[in-house]
């Protein structure tokens, strides 16, 4: 018990020091947010983005500007000062840190732990009536793509089909916050890549935005 409540207190201070950080900067558009976190990450994991437009778009490089670079190189090292290994499942958690207070409460976003992300998939697809290479299956709240990407590992796992034809042809993703798809996108692509599926494009047409109209 002592040592889950020093996790969780080491969990929390680098949440905290993360978002002072990320606070401090000049923009807070979320897509400049995502292009420091989504370069942390490859950087972290020496992932070569050859071909994939979507991820390249979110790559801070020799060519961004000063200031971007600048930024990348001390997020890095505030990251490397809590020796945490830079893995999807801290992705995942570092998206969840930088949604806003607010955005939680009326969303109601928050960050599900792998393993009980293991256990609502496995037990989900046990109750499946259908073959797991034909099964449609939805989030709609997808928040940044975790159930998702739980499920897409284990079809591919079961089936050894490419994440690719996963994607296009067994899962739906829906949230009503735009960001929110954008990094369900970032995660599944990314981790496509690092499976070697560097492709230029993903068909992720079926992950999409929720628009409500009030009347």
């Amino acid at each position: 018990m002592a040592l889950e409540s020093q996790i969780k207190l080491s969990i929390s201070i680098m949440r905290s020091e993360i978002l002072k950080y990320l606070k401090g900067q000049t923009s807070q558009l979320p897509k400049d947010i995502d292009r420091l976190i989504v370069s942390a990450f490859v950087r972290s994991n020496n992932i070569n983005i050859r071909n994939n437009n979507f991820i390249k778009e979110f790559i801070i490089d020799v060519n961004s500007s000063k200031k971007e670079v600048k930024n990348l190189s001390e997020f890095l090292h505030l990251i490397d000062s809590f020796h945490i290994q830079f893995d999807f499942e801290f992705l995942i958690r570092t998206f969840e840190f930088v949604i806003s207070p607010s955005d939680k409460v009326i969303n109601g976003a928050v960050y599900t732990p792998n393993i009980i992300r293991e256990y609502i998939v496995e037990h989900s697809l046990l109750m499946a009536t259908k073959d797991i290479n034909d099964i449609k299956a939805a989030d709609i709240s997808c928040g940044c793509g975790g159930f998702l990407l739980s499920l897409a590992q284990k079809i591919r796992k079961q089936t050894g089909k490419k994440f690719k034809k996963i994607y296009k042809e067994n899962l739906y993703g829906v949230d009503i916050a735009e960001y929110s798809i954008t990094r369900t996108k970032i995660l599944l692509i990314l981790f496509a890549i690092m499976n070697g599926e560097d492709e230029k494009n993903f068909p992720l047409i079926y992950i999409v935005r929720m628009h409500l109209h009030f009347i």
